[in-house]
């Protein structure tokens, strides 16, 4: 869920993919970041630490910090507080992507499947403790798991 709102918030304020991730102290791209892990704390339940980890290795300090500059700007500026309302809108119907460019389409779904990829890639596993080689569910989870990395492949050279 956290790339997903990295790709809203990129998306929003006109940033390149990624641009949340790298490191810089550009203000447009630091309050991306803050904004970022302001929604990441409150939509997801991770750990302040897993939450900086995942935007641009940061530790939970600079998540904290984040969060409570965004909060003060949503009392004090009434221009982003509507960003953040437009944001929280754009992030509250992460199944509707009709908003994004194809380009940002693309990365979407290849977010989602990599998530699901890593549900999969567990399912197989525990599979793999369960079963034989000849178990037909165990077959078949190894060719969706084949045909979900080939798709993720395809993906990835689309959207580079």
């Amino acid at each position: 869920m956290i790339e997903q709102i990295c790709i809203i918030i990129e998306t929003y304020y006109g940033l390149g993919g990624g641009a949340i991730k790298i490191k810089t102290r550009k203000r447009e791209i630091v309050q991306a970041r803050q904004i970022a892990m302001y929604f990441s704390k409150l939509l997801t339940g991770l750990s302040l630490a897993k939450i900086g980890k995942s935007i641009g290795n940061k530790d939970h300090a600079t998540v904290l910090h984040a969060c409570k500059t965004v909060n003060n700007l949503i009392d004090t500026d009434k221009k982003f507080k509507y960003d953040i309302d437009e944001i929280g809108i754009k992030i509250k119907n992460l199944g509707n992507i009709e908003y994004l460019s194809e380009v940002d389409k693309l990365k979407f779904t290849v977010s989602l499947l990599t998530e699901e990829n890593k549900g999969l890639m567990n399912d197989i596993v525990e599979l793999n403790n369960n079963a034989t080689e000849k178990d037909t569910e165990y077959s078949r989870a190894l060719k969706e798991l084949d045909l979900v990395k080939r798709t993720l492949s395809q993906l990835n050279k689309i959207c580079m």
